[in-house]
Order: structure tokens, then C-alpha cells, then sequence
């Protein structure tokens, strides 16, 4: 198995934070595993619109002209609205494996896993389609497939009138979570830079008043919103209702990005100053992205999309050469802005030649582009940060006033940083209290009752007192799963731990998942007997709280086994031999007949 003391130094300081993002974008992209599980080769054929499903498939089998693919690489066609087949044989495994089609933006995407010549479970998506009828909530295609003993195939059918690209791979659910934390990572990096760039750069505009910074700061937004759009965060949380929207959606971000790009281009070079001929470039540009912002109402989406890559590509390198000749003029802002250009020029170039097929679809390219925006974000801060400086020596000797102004203007920069930096504590806080939760159930995790237990053993040595600790598990619990559904366990596993929770109220005890379907109780000052009588009622309400989970008819009746350990913690005695007492006291338990309580002593144990 193969399994992201002035204003103007102020501002120069604040433009650091999003460059570390950069950096954490770049170390993520470079540890985020894309292999697939089990499935190697695959095979694919372009058929007419009429075959929609595996029925109208079925008859022309063997007749179509599969051809062979690789699950490591994915399949791209460019600019293609013809229907694709995709079929691959899945090895039998009884274990949860999911289906990844990791590109948001594809119309209509259905899925069928067939056994024996019959279909055994299908599912129809895509982004043309409401987002509430995807099999797994995620912003990517991903399908769940059914647990067989025997092989089985796949057939995937992939409809799209954007760019048919098919990256796609077979994983182990564990594997797809584990990655799908990563990616989420890097788009939060991404959109957190960007929301941070924008903010800044609005602010400023407020104070200075330049139209560079209203211009870049639209820039920013429309630019984050068509990567944010072609990785399907928009339609998951902006529209997941409407999805007639994602389509025209994209041509609008493309389309008003080349207007507020070409705006920003004209502004912060002045470009009037070189000439009528220069300066109505940027123009030409902003009337261009104008029209095919308003013909992408009209236009049919695959024209529409065309033509806004096309003019992308086009209008990329020439506002990449206004750069330079700003820069052979003199123009010292024009270095910072070549630079920048250049790099996201690269990372849109790559991923426009992906999208017309004629580079192969990869992780580097497909985020070039948020890695390109960003590096430039950052240098076109430090650009405006540095056009602030230079404006301030031209005039600093005469605007009083304006000296004034930069002070205040510095005081807020400070309030906002120190804001920032309480906000960061804040999260810092939160995510210390996630480290030790446990995210299913909400309880304190195993690292957590360790770290307790550590505690309440050296100070129960110190007072020499009783401390108790209660194992609980429930019983059959694999049944439930199997019979049920995982989803139906784990309506269980908080059901229970509530029931816990709510009964283990007193302060300084602790209530914490020990692992799978086992609970753990800290006791600190309780004695044997009062340890028991805690258990006992924990068993009781298990046994007479049956569980209702929504699509069962009748609730899920639990009971549990609990092991009683009591120990006067003393030297040379590891906390750990307490937990291995209510171990073996719940085995006992679970010996005689389950739904009882046991305790270490009871069983005549010795550490």
C-alpha cells in the first residue's frame, strides 16, 4: 500500500506574517502523499451524449476502444464536453475505501460499482447538481465503496463542459481523512493570507486614499475567489443550493480579475506618465474583461470559459512587459512589481496549460497558481509599503500634517497587531483545548486522562489518598458496528459518553475515551466502595438508556462491563500499574457474563 518607530516600517513588519503562509504552503505541498490503494491500471473510452448511464453502456462492453491508464496519474483532455468512461477493477477488501475525484468543477460525475455483471450501488454528482446529493459531504467527488469478498469494478462517467480532467484514486477512508487534513490546511493558508492581505491593503486605502490599493485589494479578492471556486470551497459554503451558479461563477472571478488586475497594473505604475499608447493598454485590458464579465450571461459556458483563459493568457504577459518597460524608465516600484508578476505569470501559465492538456495534471501545477498569488500578494505589500516611503520623503519637510496622519495611521498598524497577536493567543488556547478533546465524542482523549493521572497519583502519594480509576466498555460493540454502521456506532460512543459525563459530575473527576468503544473514569480521593457505586450506576443508566439514531426504527440497546481499580499511590509504583488493575478487573467482568462490574480486588490481582 502506498499510501501543505515609523508607519512605513509598520507596514513593511506586517507584510512578513503572509510570507511565512507561503513558506507553510510550499512544506505542505511538498509531505501531501497522493497514491492510490489497490488499484493500479484503468481503462478509458469517450463515448456519444446517449450513453448516460451503465444500462445504455452495458450493450457496447466489449465493442468501445478501452484504453489503458495509470492510477498516478490523472486524465486530462483540455477543453472537452464529450462524456468519458472510466472502468477499473477493485480487489476485495473488508475495508473502508473511498473513491477520490479531486476536481471540483466537473458537471456531471456518476458513479457505478458493479459485481458479477450487476450493478450493486451507484451515485450521481457533479457541480451542476445540488451539493446535498453527494454521497460524502466534501468538496471534492468522493464515493464510498461497498465492502465485498469478491473483486468488483468500477465505472465512473465524467461530463463536463469546462476542462475534462479526471484526477482519481482508490484510498483507504483512514488515508483520504488523513490527506483531506492537509489539503484543507493548505486552502485555509491560502484563504487566511489572502483575507489578511486584503484587510490590510483596505485599510490603507482608507487612510492614504490611493485607488492602487482599492484596485489591488479587488485583485486579491477576485483572484482568491477563482482558485477558491475551482477547488469547490465556494460552492460547499457559499451555494451548496444553487449549483447553477458555479459555472457562470468562474468566468465572472476570471473575467472581473482582468479588469481589477489591469486597474492595479495602470494605477501603481502610472502608466499615463509614459505615453498615450501605454497608458491605453491597461485599458484595452479592463474593457475586454468588462465585455466577457457581461457575455458570460449570454455566452454558453465552454465559449465563455475560452475566451477568459485566452484573454488571461494574453493579457498575462503584457501586463508582465508594462512592468518592465516601467522598470527601463525608471520606474524603481516597477522592479518589485516585475517580480511579482513574473512569479504568479508562471504558476497561471502552468495551470492554463494544464487545463488545455498540454501539461500533465499535478499537484505543483494545479497549485502554482495559489502559490504564484500569494508570493506576488506579499511583494506587491512590500511594493506599496515601499511607495509609501518614497511618497513620504517628497514630502515631508512641507505636510505637517501628513506627518500627523502617519503617526496615527502607525498607532492603529500597533492596535491592529496587538489585536492580531491576542487573536493568535486565543486560537493558540483553542487549539491546546482540541489537542486534549476528543472529536467524536467531545470528552477528554487518552492524552489527556494520562496526563491527569500523572497528576492526581502524585498528589493522592503526597496526601496519601485513595484514587480510583473505572474502565468501561461497551459490549458487542464490533456487532453494532457491523450490524448498524459505523455512523450508527458512533451515535453509540456519544451517547454513552455522555451518559458518562453527565453521571461523573463531580469537580476534579475525569471522564475521557480510552480507545474505541472504552471509556476511562478518574476518581482522585474516592475509596473502593465509592468507586463501585459510581460503576454501578454507570451501568444501570447504559443498560436503561437505549440509543435512538435517525433511519432505525427501534433503539440500540447497550450495556457495558466496568473494571474497579483503587490504589494509595506510593514510591516506586508506576500510575500506569492503576490502570492496568481496572484492566484486568474489567476482563473479569467481561469473563463472567459482561454487563457487570468488577473490581481488582475482587479477583484476588496483584501488580
Amino acid at each position: 500500500m502506498n499510501n501543505n518607530s515609523t508607519w512605513q516600517t509598520g507596514l513593511v513588519r506586517s507584510a512578513g506574517s503572509p510570507a511565512r503562509l507561503v513558506f507553510s504552503l510550499l512544506l505542505m505541498m511538498c509531505l501531501w502523499p497522493a497514491q492510490s490503494w489497490g488499484v493500479t491500471q484503468a481503462e478509458w473510452v469517450q463515448t456519444s451524449r446517449q450513453v448516460q448511464s451503465f444500462d445504455d453502456l452495458r450493450p457496447q462492453l466489449g465493442a468501445l476502444d478501452w484504453r489503458p491508464t495509470t492510477s498516478d496519474r490523472a486524465l486530462n483532455f483540455g477543453l472537452n464536453n464529450r462524456p468519458l468512461w472510466l472502468r477499473f477493477e477493485v480487489p476485495p477488501e473488508n475495508t473502508s475505501r473511498v473513491l477520490d475525484i479531486a476536481y471540483p468543477v466537473l458537471d456531471h460525475v456518476d458513479v457505478y460499482w458493479v459485481q458479477d455483471g450487476e450493478v450493486i450501488a451507484s451515485f450521481h454528482t457533479g457541480d451542476q447538481l445540488p451539493f446535498a446529493q453527494r454521497p460524502l459531504h466534501h468538496r471534492h467527488f468522493a464515493f464510498p465503496l461497498p465492502r465485498s469478498d469478491s473483486p468488483m469494478m468500477g465505472y465512473v462517467r465524467v461530463q463536463t463542459e469546462g476542462s475534462l480532467q479526471i484526477p482519481w484514486r482508490v484510498t483507504l477512508s483512514a488515508d483520504f481523512l488523513a490527506d483531506d487534513q492537509v489539503s484543507y490546511g493548505l486552502q485555509t493558508i491560502f484563504t487566511g493570507a489572502m483575507l489578511a492581505l486584503a484587510l490590510f491593503n483596505l485599510l490603507i486605502l482608507f487612510i492614504v486614499r490611493d485607488a492602487a490599493y482599492g484596485w489591488y485589494v479587488l485583485s486579491i479578492l477576485s483572484n482568491a475567489m477563482v482558485q477558491l471556486t475551482m477547488n469547490g470551497l465556494t460552492f460547499q459554503w457559499l451555494w451548496p443550493g444553487v449549483p447553477q451558479i458555479n459555472n457562470l461563477a468562474l468566468v465572472l472571478f476570471l473575467s472581473s480579475s482582468l479588469v481589477f488586475v489591469a486597474g492595479f497594473t495602470n494605477s501603481f505604475l502610472r502608466l499615463r506618465h509614459y505615453g498615450f499608447w501605454i497608458a491605453v493598454i491597461p485599458r484595452i485590458i479592463i474593457v475586454t474583461g468588462s465585455i466577457l464579465f457581461v457575455t458570460a450571461f449570454i455566452l454558453p459556458y465552454n465559449v465563455a470559459l475560452f475566451m477568459v483563459i485566452l484573454a488571461a493568457f494574453v493579457a498575462s504577459p503584457v501586463m508582465f512587459f508594462l512592468g518592465v518597460y516601467s522598470w527601463w524608465q525608471g520606474n524603481v516600484l516597477a522592479r518589485i512589481y516585475t517580480a511579482a508578476w513574473a512569479v504568479l505569470l508562471v504558476g497561471y501559465t502552468l495551470q492554463t496549460l494544464s487545463k488545455m492538456a498540454l501539461l500533465p495534471r499535478t499537484t505543483w501545477v494545479e497549485y502554482s497558481p495559489q502559490v504564484g498569488l500569494m508570493l506576488e500578494a506579499v511583494l506587491l505589500s512590500f511594493a506599496l509599503a515601499y511607495r509609501i516611503n518614497l511618497e513620504r520623503r517628497r514630502r515631508l519637510a512641507a505636510q505637517e500634517e501628513a506627518l500627523m496622519v502617519q503617526r496615527e495611521a502607525n498607532q492603529m498598524l500597533e492596535a491592529r497587531v496587538a489585536e492580531r497577536t491576542l487573536e493568535l493567543e486565543l486560537v493558540n488556547e483553542r487549539l491546546k483545548a482540541m489537542a486534549v478533546t476528543d472529536g467524536l465524542t467531545g470528552i477528554a482523549n487518552r492524552r489527556r486522562f494520562d496526563e491527569r493521572l500523572l497528576s492526581e497519583w502524585r498528589r493522592c502519594a503526597r496526601a496519601q489518598q485513595p484514587l480510583s480509576v473505572l474502565l468501561v466498555d461497551i459490549d458487542y460493540f464490533k456487532q453494532v458496528n457491523d450490524s448498524l454502521g459505523h455512523l450508527t456506532g458512533d451515535q453509540c460512543l456519544i451517547a454513552v459518553a455522555a451518559l458518562c459525563d453527565k453521571l461523573v459530575s463531580r469537580e476534579g473527576d475525569l471522564v475521557a475515551r480510552y480507545g474505541g468503544e472504552e471509556f476511562a473514569v478518574l476518581l482522585p480521593g474516592t475509596d473502593e466502595q465509592g468507586a463501585y457505586c459510581v460503576a454501578e450506576r454507570l451501568r444501570q443508566e447504559v443498560a436503561g438508556s437505549p440509543v435512538n439514531v435517525e433511519g432505525i426504527n427501534e433503539p440500540v440497546k447497550l450495556t457495558a462491563s466496568i473494571g474497579v481499580a483503587t490504589l494509595v499511590p506510593v514510591n516506586g509504583v508506576e500510575p500506569e500499574s492503576l490502570v492496568q488493575c481496572a484492566d484486568q478487573a474489567l476482563y473479569a467482568a467481561k469473563g463472567a457474563g459482561r454487563n457487570q462490574v468488577q473490581t481488582f480486588q475482587d479477583q484476588d490481582l496483584s501488580l
